[in-house]
């Protein structure tokens, strides 16, 4: 129903956006696939921003880290991957949820308590990096 109703939106020439969050946590299932359908399926007809993307940790090891690590990265690389086979900017921006632990429950950040960056974020800055330097 709301997919019906945003594209005979676009076709009275009335922009529309999708937000699309993806608060979760490790205990969670996640495919990055799914997600990619997600993309493909709306962003045939608005554009889409990835919003309040988060990965919820329970204890914070050094394994969960790397976890949360990639998750953030296929979350980037979907969004990137959908936008090179649309030829357009079709997921126009990506935000994590909060910026650091401080204000964060269940270490989702992309910084610690401290304002250190995590795996994660270095994951992020990983995708775009690779993204960018592909002809």
């Amino acid at each position: 129903m709301v997919y019906e109703l945003v594209r005979w939106l676009r076709e009275e020439g009335i922009p529309v956006h999708f937000g699309v969050q993806t608060h979760t946590g490790l205990d969670k299932p996640f495919n990055k696939e799914d997600l990619k359908a997600i993309f493909r399926e709306y962003g045939a007809i608005a554009d889409i921003v990835l919003n309040e993307m988060s990965v919820a940790l329970t204890v914070g090891s050094p394994e969960e880290l790397q976890q949360q690590a990639r998750r953030y990265a296929d979350y980037v690389s979907a969004g990137l991957e959908i936008n090179e086979e649309f030829r357009r900017p079709v997921v126009r921006a990506m935000l994590p949820w909060g910026i650091s632990d401080r204000e964060s429950d269940k270490m989702r950040a992309i910084f610690d308590k401290d304002l250190n960056p995590k795996p994660a974020y270095f994951a992020i800055l990983n995708a775009l990096c690779a993204a960018a330097s592909q002809p």
